[in-house]
């Protein structure tokens, strides 16, 4: 199976310490958020070595998505795609790959007229990377030489556990039951995620409703630095099956179809954190927080050393299973 991913680095006005070239089927896209008001841009610099693309503070998100809108049709044609967002907390992550706080992922009650003014023509300049992935590849698959079926899951990875965001919970989700994860039978390195809710998508109607109850499970709280801290890693997995019919004939055999699929995760991790940031701020640090810091580093970590050894060309021994997170992005080999 064909892979390929995008990483959009999101990164605030600070120094960046990765470096290395990405392999041709990994692209960097760095972005950086303009400063809030409460920072002061004297005691800031950006340094990004060698990404694929950078991007201004004033740079627009279509001119983001421009630079990843190619995976639409690297997954209709076969593709397993990935494009995940990465940085700091309060880099702006959530907000370039669902779009501004008041109708993305927020822990407030969506109605469902905000997530539909999301992809509204009058917020168009405003949407996030997913939604325009999600509205480009509907309209892509509206063709009459194929036949489309796209089934969606929409994971959360919180303190190491994977949770439905799908799922009904009665409002109880703190007793919501961790899924199981567990090898698949479609080749190597392929996961089952063992009982989630997955949902067709045919409308942009469906996409609606699964963006919406899927943002009001996402675990989310207060910090120093973010009013709606993301807490949990998101994962939005898209299985889509392509049929192509040849000929034009009304009558088809089963020599004249051409069937693949491809996974498509749209991933929008939680941000990275130092203790001492917390701490310089005398900020209350509780158990809880603790040990949601803990959990994220030490996932975010082991993504880090997963995409360096992929970069370097190397397929064997990764450290795959010291996460969930790169366990859920394992079969597309991130």
């Amino acid at each position: 199976m064909c892979k390929r991913k995008v990483i959009l680095v999101q990164q605030r006005h600070k120094k960046s310490e990765s470096s290395g070239k990405a392999a041709d089927h990994i692209k960097v896209v760095v972005r950086v958020r303009p400063f809030l008001e409460h920072e002061d841009p004297s005691q800031s610099s950006v340094a990004v070595p060698q990404p694929d693309r950078g991007a201004l503070p004033s740079t627009l998100k279509e001119d983001v998505y421009q630079q990843v809108r190619e995976c639409v049709e690297a997954a209709i044609s076969g593709t397993n795609v990935s494009i995940f967002a990465y940085g700091q907390t309060n880099a702006g992550k959530t907000y370039t790959m669902m779009g501004p706080p008041s109708y993305s992922y927020s822990s407030r009650a969506i109605h469902q007229k905000t997530v539909e003014e999301d992809f509204a023509e009058k917020n168009l300049p405003l949407r996030g990377v997913i939604p325009r992935f999600l509205t480009e590849l509907l309209a892509s698959t509206r063709r009459d030489d194929m036949d489309v079926k796209i089934e969606a899951s929409f994971l959360q990875v919180y303190n190491e556990r994977v949770l439905d965001l799908l799922a009904e919970t009665g409002g109880k989700q703190q007793q919501q039951k961790a899924l199981e994860l567990r090898s698949g039978d479609r080749g190597v390195g392929e996961i089952q995620v063992v009982g989630n809710v997955k949902k067709s998508i045919s409308s942009l109607s469906d996409v609606f409703d699964i963006l919406q109850q899927g943002v009001k499970q996402r675990k989310v709280c207060e910090t120093s630095h973010n009013e709606q801290s993301s807490r949990s890693h998101t994962i939005l997995q898209l299985m889509l099956t392509v049929t192509s019919r040849g000929g034009g004939d009304l009558e088809q055999t089963s020599s004249s179809l051409s069937s693949r699929t491809s996974k498509i995760s749209l991933v929008d991790l939680a941000g990275s954190e130092r203790w001492s940031q917390s701490a310089d701020r005398k900020e209350a640090v509780t158990k809880t927080h603790r040990e949601e810091m803990s959990n994220i580093n030490r996932s975010l970590t082991t993504l880090g050393r997963v995409v360096k050894l992929l970069s370097e060309g190397k397929h064997v021994g990764l450290p795959f299973r010291e996460s969930k997170l790169t366990r859920l992005l394992q079969a597309g080999r991130l």
